[in-house]
């Protein structure tokens, strides 16, 4: 959370409305409120965040693969993210993580899992027009989030 700033509504983000990382339509999904509020804070950032967190990442098989995936949800959205770790899995991408894909990455590894889905990470960034305005920190979020450290 502490690569995301505060309220931004900039024209040219593909993603709209943020707050702390949180887009409008996820607040929207998370509390049934139609705006953020005025006084939005970290905490209630944090409340869609564990949110996110307990409705998929808790069955995710390693520490890597939860961090990962959380980082680019919360940057791409939860469907796009879904769809793409979907792919990596070799499952039909519907961006809905039920059942079946959580059982083919119980079946997987980092070497299976992990390090494609970063690479498909970076190819998404390199095909999202915006890259040259927005790619840098997306690059940056990548290598501050993304890649474990050793």
């Amino acid at each position: 959370m502490e690569l995301e700033g505060e309220y931004s509504d900039d024209p040219n983000d593909p993603g709209g409305e943020t707050n702390w990382g949180i887009t409008l339509p996820f607040w929207r999904e998370v509390t049934g409120l139609d705006d953020f509020p005025v006084t939005f804070t970290r905490a209630d950032a944090v409340l869609c965040y564990e949110y996110l967190w307990d409705k998929t990442f808790t069955s995710m098989v390693s520490p890597e693969m939860r961090l990962c995936y959380l980082a680019f949800a919360v940057n791409a959205g939860w469907p796009r993210a879904a769809k793409i770790l979907q792919t990596v899995l070799g499952e039909s991408p519907d961006g809905l993580i039920g059942p079946k894909t959580l059982h083919a990455l119980a079946g997987s590894n980092l070497e299976k899992t992990y390090y494609p889905f970063v690479e498909a990470v970076v190819r998404h960034y390199f095909s999202i027009p915006g890259f040259t305005h927005y790619g840098r920190g997306w690059m940056n979020r990548l290598t501050q989030t993304l890649i474990p450290k050793r």
